[in-house]
């Protein structure tokens, strides 16, 4: 066996090319020309963001294919596919924009599904715009397969009449366009000339922040973030980094060996250091989440805090990304942060050595001044900030590099969507000194959070940046300028104080002080918030609608990495499925039940009467925690909404019991009811199966009963079915319970099927389920309907009553009546039961 076959037994690709099972398999490989040799050795995924939507993804193919040669070099055989990419710069300003976020995951998606269903060993991922980067990264440490990460590169500036452009300031030359400030020839012209090249836009935007972090958080080749795309030197980069993804491979080193807190830390100081764009205060928190580390806005701006901005960058300052990288690129910037103690130098990277070891060799550039030394900094904090406050309670942030007033009151001017706003920016009818409010535009209101360039820049060029303030619960470009506040949380699509707010309002912003108030008391938010009610979406079906029901708040910056099936009416589930289901049941042997052909005692039994059955909230009673007072009911609120079934539980449990909040059986009815319209079909197995489970039972209880004054009323058959699908689909042991109380005994006797009842009472009765088990041993020791078997029923009786609540008088009641009128041999054969089960449990 040689070396290479060697370390093919320990890779993923194995399963694809190794063995006479494979045959077919390495057919396919034949088919397209590859080697015995070729076949044998490890397979690298080179994952490229390419298309032709936009100039940042087009030098993507041609770099790909340098990354090919580097991994066949190496011994290596290279497999390249590509992904989609939303490029901001064409969805900008319209509908399209709403599609933007949502790409970073179905980036990650694609790229995870790919990597997995060909078994690739390792990953090369290109990347060149806003959420391709950190798309790209998220799927890297998802998958912790050996990967390096390759920014495209940036576009080179533009040249207007001697002046460098950026596409920035054709955003802004439409807002100059339309006060007469730049005429209809000029406006021809700029549009020409400010974007001469492929890549990502060239100031320090979302592109090229998420590429400075994939450097500074240890997932690319130190230098290789910062040349520009049309640059030779980046084919050499992209060579180099398919040599160095196999000695990853060899040493063992993963992306979540790479990306720790640490690691996420330094990402965050390079950002604030570089006066980078707000949404990498978005995307961190995502990265971290696919690692399992809790790295959220706080915890981003925290770090902006304490970092002072040295990049004198655009839009806040006067370089852009191709300035940078000729001065000596973000190894530069690194290492004048290191110096100061504000990284942490011992973090591993892709190159096998430490973020230290990675800068030893560079030296400061004193002839230049894209990069201030930390110790004289342009500010002594970073240049993004984040808020908090009455206005805020889960945060805000605010970029403000380049800005000399960091405060700001004035009168709120609320628009319901950027098209309003930007209108009204358009036609001026706004005033100086207003707080202009975008709302519903947050993740879930959007959907899709989207950026509000188009009226940030059309500010700027009427000479208002300096003069209006601008928040929203959706986000900014990197390219923003001004006070631009985003990301304000709770959004207003789940009812965060954003949309509460009144035109006239006076809102206070201190980025020194970091906070974002309205002056208004609590008493009279919390009046408004009594009126508000929540707006219909134009989006009621595809990915948008998708991501709408499943994205979290913006303060953890993540959205969902699962997508589950849903359907219009769970609850409607098919009687066939369950009839079949029961009828597979019958035929089970449930020893408790002893059912062996002997006649049944058709005597009356005391079995009660189901007309109805324990509360709702008593479905799961103590399964899951009571909410405490110190739990946020807009940050539960805020998660139900985005269609979280654990959040969706514990309010419906809340407002069932009137646990910290008014008992509405209404609205925990309807929070059920949404888990079960969401994830009837979840597997059985999934971790919040037996939620699901708790909430179709919950939901039979209350149409057992009905619910006064409401729409619910008393249905047997509904509930029935709800029973029936806990029980059947989930094997929920509560729901077989409940469903075999109503086949023993219901006030339409037509419907009784005691051969069911009692399967089903078995089944839960065995599963630990103790109202069963009571029920069962009352049943047995008593012979109602079954032949006696005193033991047998003290047994469960026993049982039950051990495992029985004070409240639950009835089980101990029916024990000591049990245990006075049972024999002797009675007390020791049930003994000996019971010390047969608890064998049995540990078995």
């Amino acid at each position: 066996m040689n070396a290479k076959t060697n370390i093919k037994q320990r890779l993923p690709s194995r399963h694809v090319t190794e063995g006479p099972a494979r045959a077919p398999h390495r057919s396919y490989f034949y088919a397209m020309g590859l080697t015995t040799e070729q076949i044998h050795q490890p397979f690298v995924g080179v994952a490229s963001c390419w298309n032709e939507a936009a100039p940042c993804n087009i030098a993507l193919m041609r770099q790909a294919q340098a990354v090919k040669k580097g991994v066949a070099h190496a011994g290596g055989t290279p497999r390249e596919f590509c992904t989609i990419t939303v490029t901001d710069g064409i969805a900008m300003g319209h509908d399209g924009m709403r599609s933007s976020l949502p790409s970073r995951e179905c980036i990650a998606d694609s790229v995870e599904l790919t990597v997995r269903g060909h078994a690739y060993d390792a990953l090369v991922g290109l990347a060149g715009c806003d959420k391709s980067l950190p798309g790209m990264m998220m799927a890297m440490v998802r998958l912790n397969v050996p990967s390096i990460f390759i920014y495209g590169g940036s576009i080179l500036p533009g040249n207007f009449r001697g002046q460098q452009v950026t596409v920035q300031d054709m955003f802004e030359a439409v807002g100059k366009h339309s006060v007469g400030a730049m005429s209809d020839e000029d406006l021809d012209e700029i549009e020409r000339v400010a974007c001469p090249s492929a890549g990502a836009c060239g100031a320090q935007f979302t592109a090229n922040t998420m590429a400075t972090v994939s450097e500074a958080i240890g997932l690319a080749l130190p230098y290789s973030a910062g040349a520009p795309a049309p640059y030779e030197i980046r084919d050499a980069f992209c060579m180099t980094a398919g040599e160095k993804v196999m000695e990853l491979i060899d040493q063992n080193i993963r992306p979540r060996d790479i990306v720790t807190r640490k690691a996420l830390e330094n990402a965050a100081a390079v950002v604030a250091a570089s006066g980078g764009s707000t949404n990498a205060a978005l995307h961190l928190p995502a990265i971290a989440h696919e690692c399992g580390i809790k790295f959220d806005l706080f915890d981003v701006a925290e770090i902006f805090k304490k970092t002072p901005y040295v990049a004198d960058l655009k839009p806040g300052g006067r370089y852009v990304a191709k300035d940078m990288f000729e001065v000596g690129g973000i190894p530069l910037l690194m290492k004048t942060l290191l110096d100061n103690g504000f990284l942490h130098g011992d973090c591993i990277t892709v190159t096998g050595r430490t973020i230290a070891e990675n800068l030893k060799s560079v030296k400061w550039n004193p002839h230049q001044d894209v990069v201030h030394p930390a110790d004289k900094p342009i500010t002594v904090t970073g240049g993004v900030v984040g808020l908090k406050g009455n206005l805020a309670p889960e945060g805000a942030i605010v970029k403000v590099a380049g800005m000399s007033n960091l405060r700001f009151t004035g009168p709120a001017r609320c628009f319901d969507r950027e098209e309003d706003a930007f209108e009204a920016v358009q036609n001026r009818t706004y005033r100086e000194g207003e707080v202009i409010v975008i709302r519903y535009e947050g993740p879930k209101g959007g959907p899709g959070m989207r950026e509000m360039l188009q009226t940030t820049a059309a500010l700027t060029g009427q000479g208002m940046g300096g003069k209006i303030a601008l928040i929203t619960d959706g986000r900014f470009s990197g390219a923003t300028r001004g006070f631009c506040i985003g990301h304000v949380g709770p959004e207003a699509a789940i009812g965060g104080p954003i949309g509460l707010l009144e035109d006239g309002d006076i809102i206070e912003i201190d980025a020194v002080a970091g906070t974002l108030n309205v002056k208004l008391s609590d008493q009279e938010l919390a009046q408004r918030k009594t009126k508000w009610s929540a707006r219909a979406t134009n989006h009621t079906t595809g990915a948008l609608w998708k991501y709408a029901q499943q994205v979290g708040p913006a303060v953890g910056g993540r959205s969902p990495i699962r997508a589950v099936r849903t359907r219009n009416s769970a609850m409607r589930t098919s009687r066939r499925a369950i009839v079949a289901f029961v009828l597979g049941a019958s035929a089970l042997a449930v020893p408790a039940l002893a059912f062996d052909g002997a006649p049944v005692n058709q005597k009356d039994a005391t079995i009660p009467v189901v007309t109805t059955l324990p509360g709702a909230a008593g479905a799961v009673r103590s399964k899951v925690p009571p909410a405490t007072q110190e739990t946020s009911l807009s940050a539960l609120q805020y998660a139900a909404e985005g269609g979280h079934p654990i959040a969706q539980w514990k309010l419906g449990r809340m407002y069932a019991n009137g646990d910290g909040v008014a008992q509405d059986d209404v609205r925990a009815f309807e929070y059920f009811s949404r888990i079960a319209n969401a994830h009837a079909e979840d597997s059985p197995s999934a971790p919040q199966a037996q939620i699901v489970a708790n909430a179709f039972v919950a939901l039979g209880r209350y149409y057992l009963s009905g619910i006064p004054n409401s729409k619910i009323k008393p249905d047997q058959d509904r509930a029935r079915e709800m029973f029936s699908y806990a029980a059947s689909y989930f094997g929920n042991a509560d729901a077989q319970y409940d469903l075999a109380r109503l086949y023993l005994k219901t006030p339409d006797a037509s419907r009784e099927d005691f051969r069911y009842g009692a399967r089903w009472l078995g089944l839960a009765a065995q599963k630990g389920q103790h109202e069963a088990q009571a029920l069962l041993g009352q049943m047995l020791f008593n012979g109602d309907r079954l032949p006696r078997q005193a033991a047998r029923g003290l047994m469960w009786l026993t049982l039950a009553r051990d495992s029985t609540g004070s409240e639950e008088t009835w089980i101990k009641e029916s024990y000591n009546r049990a245990f006075a009128k049972a024999s002797d041999d009675d007390r020791a054969m049930c003994l000996q039961m019971l010390e047969q089960w608890v064998q049995g449990r540990r078995e």
